[in-house]
């Protein structure tokens, strides 16, 4: 059923995107050594918490490779939007009149699909970045985003036996904030799309190492749990 899905998918991506296809097709990502495959760290700072709904205001990304941040291989953008709320610009900041400044959302991702390619993307509760991401990608050029995704806090309960048992742990245990404290990573421009993304590759890059001495090999290994 997932098989049809992914095929119905790249199915409506227009000819000049074959490239996307290629760099994401599972049995080339799949079957990467985790030591050699190229991650894509991000976070967004959006407008509101609807992916359908929302939009995003900016993008910060960084690859991690061979367990260690590249930082001369990164994204970081704003994005020009029309719709704001209150709430949002008290967390993030960007106001109507720096977003009216950035730059035209169409190209700021065909340039992010340039970037990301075929990178198994990171996040911490990644799944709300990936949806209004993909959802962004649909609305200006047309198809959704077919990279696989992991989230970091999945990658703390195989490393951590704190994050592994309930008993152990309470809600606000699993915060940015909280987890970077735990090993001692340090934040600076919190809540800023770039802040987060590059400490949450640090603690991306320090837990996966732990997994190379636990059978976890390849890409396929860290996904399929």
């Amino acid at each position: 059923m997932f098989d049809w899905i992914i095929k119905k998918a790249t199915n409506s991506i227009p000819e000049e995107f074959d490239w996307y296809i290629k760099a994401c097709d599972k049995n080339v990502v799949l079957s990467q050594a985790i030591s050699e495959a190229r991650f894509v760290v991000l976070d967004t700072e959006t407008t509101g918490l609807d992916p359908k709904k929302d939009r995003i205001l900016s993008i910060g990304a960084v690859a991690v490779q061979g367990y260690s941040l590249k930082v001369n291989d990164s994204f970081e953008v704003a994005l020009k939007q029309s719709q704001f709320n209150k709430e949002s610009i008290a967390v993030h900041e960007i106001t109507p009149g720096s977003s009216a400044l950035a730059e035209e959302p169409k190209s700021v991702m065909t340039d992010f699909l340039n970037y990301l390619k075929g990178a198994v993307i990171i996040g911490h509760y990644v799944d709300f970045d990936y949806k209004i991401l993909s959802e962004a990608v649909h609305r200006q050029l047309g198809f959704h985003l077919l990279n696989k995704r992991y989230d970091t806090m999945q990658l703390l309960r195989r490393t951590d036996t704190h994050f592994a048992y309930n008993n152990l742990n309470k809600p606000s245990d699993f915060g940015l904030d909280q987890v970077c404290e735990r090993f001692n990573i340090p934040i600076s421009d919190r809540h800023t799309a770039m802040g987060d993304a590059l400490a949450t590759s640090l603690l991306f890059a320090r837990q996966l190492k732990k997994l190379e001495h636990r059978g976890i090999n390849t890409v396929k290994d860290l996904l399929k749990r």
